[in-house]
């Protein structure tokens, strides 16, 4: 495929050292660690679409109305198969037995359509199904399944009802499990069982534009934190002869000051050991209040210039709220890095984080932004870390992180891979533009390759790297959209 790696070897000498490695060797450089795809070859046809089926599920017996819908990438350009092309159609059942082979022709507009009839003893369980057309000497090739079981429509229905979608922590947590036939009576004395499980979600109020909120950076790297998750409740009993069975959950937690998602499902199981669930899901929030931290102005800050930060504090349906004591911590965050031989006999790197107050400052929050001002002395890695109460007492805290750039050295985070991190300044460019990347550089002065890619290497040049956060300007244009990729 287009992804396969071309192999080559390359051997360098000077004097007595001798280098050699191959491509194959990724070493957590292959494109997937830079969450890019690979493809070594642009001339070569890739194949994108969806093969499909009108619904999932089906009986033996049933028939099966199936779709295509394809198109494919060349050189960068998305293209249609031109209509009239022939396309082979297969089905297998979950044995790998083929029931099907049809011979269809693409539309004007790439897609094709068929029927087929499932035989009364079909198998049971997962069919596959498998498009290709040949396009010069390539294939086009799409994949689809859908399931084939024995199985018969519920004869009652299920409803959970949380009442309210949004709570505090310190809150009671419960809801009602309503089971009724679906001509309308209560399932009276069935079986119920119920779980309630909650995991961390990213929250914003709205009308805050361009504010971060919550946990935005994690304690190991440089990333999102990572998600949370678990069951922290659940019972059993039986539905009442109106039909309702009520949840008691005891009150919400939210570990971690982080907002989460709380999800109550229930499964009725009736006289005939039919089973049918339903769920709902509710948010549950550290704090009746939300402390916002947005930069003054976009991109990198520098060392030794002012840094201006403003905080909010908004309430979760938007609304600020004036008169609220807030906290700004300045952290600067470097990782402590250290080789070590495992049992294996093989050296590995491990960093761990260390974070050094820098500075702090206390405001009172008002229905407009107020202002933190800063002047970091060195470049690196910083941590923005608001808290506040609500009038409860309930503390929430917001953390996120923005880059100094500057003369300097900075202790980064080190990986066996020797890879080098590049940051960009902000995450959208007008099409005429700048883009400033921020080189994590472990050396204190180096040579690099700058490349910038798409469909193909657009620009490669020598650069001359001094310190440890230094940034590049790479111009940008129209042959970039939507996207590039620097090297």
């Amino acid at each position: 495929g287009t992804w396969d790696t071309p192999f080559a070897l390359v051997a360098a000498r000077q004097g007595p050292d001798v280098g050699v490695t191959v491509s194959t060797w990724s070493e957590g450089l292959w494109p997937g660690s830079f969450d890019v795809r690979a493809g070594w070859d642009g001339k070569r046809p890739e194949s994108l679409g969806l093969l499909f089926a009108e619904r999932g599920i089906y009986r033996p017996g049933d028939r099966v109305w199936l779709k295509g819908i394809s198109r494919y990438l060349q050189l960068g350009e998305l293209r249609t198969p031109p209509a009239g092309l022939p396309v082979q159609l297969t089905v297998h059942d979950p044995e790998g037995r083929k029931l099907v082979e049809h011979t269809l022709k693409f539309s004007d507009f790439g897609t094709f359509s068929t029927q087929i009839d499932l035989p009364a003893e079909a198998a049971l369980g997962g069919w596959s199904v498998q498009a290709t057309a040949t396009l010069g000497e390539e294939d086009l090739s799409l994949f689809g399944s859908f399931r084939v079981a024995e199985y018969r429509a519920p004869s009652f229905r299920v409803d959970v009802d949380t009442s309210r979608t949004a709570l505090v922590a310190g809150d009671p947590v419960g809801g009602t499990v309503d089971a009724r036939y679906l001509y309308g009576a209560p399932l009276a004395g069935a079986r119920v069982t119920w779980s309630l499980s909650r995991t961390t979600a990213e929250f914003a109020p709205p009308g805050q534009d361009g504010f971060s909120f919550g946990q935005q950076l994690g304690w190991w790297d440089d990333e999102e934190p990572g998600t949370l998750s678990g069951v922290c409740g659940g019972g059993a009993g039986e539905i009442d002869p109106q039909g309702i069975f009520p949840v008691v959950g005891g009150l919400a937690e939210t570990p971690g000051t982080r907002s989460y998602e709380y999800t109550l499902e229930a499964e009725v199981t009736d006289v005939s050991r039919q089973r049918v669930a339903a769920r709902s899901s509710f948010t549950v929030h550290p704090s009746s209040l939300h402390g916002g931290v947005k930069l003054a102005e976009d991109g990198f800050a520098r060392a030794g210039q002012p840094l201006a930060v403003q905080l909010v504090a908004a309430h979760a349906d938007g609304t600020r709220q004036a008169g609220v004591a807030l906290t700004l911590d300045l952290l600067r965050r470097e990782w402590t890095s250290i080789r070590e031989q495992e049992a294996s006999g093989e050296w590995v790197t491990r960093s761990e984080p260390v974070e050094t107050k820098v500075t702090s400052c206390t405001q009172q929050s008002a229905l407009e932004p107020v202002t933190c001002s800063f002047v970091p002395a060195q470049p690196g890695l910083y941590v923005l870390q608001l808290s506040l109460a609500d009038a409860q007492g309930r503390a929430t805290r917001t953390r996120t992180s923005l880059y100094v750039v500057g003369e300097g050295w900075v202790a980064w985070q080190r990986q066996d891979a020797g890879r080098l991190e590049l940051v960009a300044d902000r995450e959208r460019y007008p099409a005429r533009g700048v883009a400033r990347i921020l080189v994590k550089s472990p050396y204190p002065e180096a040579e690099a390759l700058l490349t910038v890619e798409r469909e193909g290497v657009r620009l490669a040049r020598r650069v001359h790297l001094v310190g440890s956060a230094t940034t590049l300007e790479v111009p940008l244009d129209e042959s970039l959209v939507p996207s590039a990729l620097v090297g």
